[in-house]
C-alpha cells in the first residue's frame, strides 16, 4: 500500500487553517491500472512514477510506501515502510512478523 501525506496535513506549516488540519490523503489506486497483471513491470513502474510526479510533487508531499507478506498468512512474515521526505532524504524500517 502506498500512502501520500501532504505536508499541510501533518502539521509542517505554520498556523494551519482548519482545512489544512484535515486527515491525510491516502491513495490506494492508480488511474489506468486495473490489476498488476494487466501490464509489464516496467510499464507499471512508469505509469506509477508519472502519476506521483503529476499529482504528488515530491517537494510538497511525504511519500510513504508500505509492504508486508507471510507464508500461509502466518509464517515467515515481514513488513516494512519506506518514506521519501520533501528534502530528498528517505527513511526505512522493516521487521519480521512471524
Amino acid at each position: 500500500m502506498q500512502m501520500l501525506l501532504h505536508l499541510e496535513s501533518v502539521g509542517r506549516i505554520h498556523n494551519p487553517t482548519p482545512h489544512q488540519q484535515s486527515h491525510p490523503e491516502i491513495a490506494k489506486d492508480i488511474d489506468g491500472i486495473s490489476t498488476k497483471r494487466s501490464m509489464s513491470k516496467s510499464l507499471l513502474r512508469c505509469v506509477s512514477q508519472d502519476m506521483l510526479k503529476e499529482k504528488y510533487p515530491s517537494d510538497h508531499w511525504i511519500r510513504a510506501f508500505t509492504d508486508g507478506s507471510a507464508s500461509e498468512a502466518i509464517r515467515d512474515g515481514g513488513d516494512g515502510i519506506y518514506i521519501e521526505w520533501p528534502d530528498e532524504t528517505s527513511s526505512s524500517i522493516s521487521i519480521p512478523t512471524g
